[in-house]
């Protein structure tokens, strides 16, 4: 078992949520909790490390993809 945790702003919390859940319904064995905020959400991904890291590995290429950029401190 495995888990990630990943911070996402406002606009950007409901595509990560649809895909969530479509990976979900179509057998990834994972499970996610969204926590709330003003300006941004973590969620919190679990599931075996192979599933997770596949997980990852397609937000960070949707990331890529959609010239998003990762944040920095």
């Amino acid at each position: 078992m495995n888990n990630v945790e990943l911070t996402a702003g406002r606009l950007l919390c409901r595509p990560i949520r649809e895909y969530l859940n479509r990976a979900q319904f179509l057998g990834t064995p994972i499970e996610y909790i969204e926590g709330g905020g003003l300006f941004e959400h973590t969620f919190t991904i679990k599931g075996p490390d192979d599933a997770v890291r596949r997980i990852v590995a397609d937000i960070k290429s949707w990331m890529v993809e959609n010239d998003i950029k990762e944040a920095t401190p």
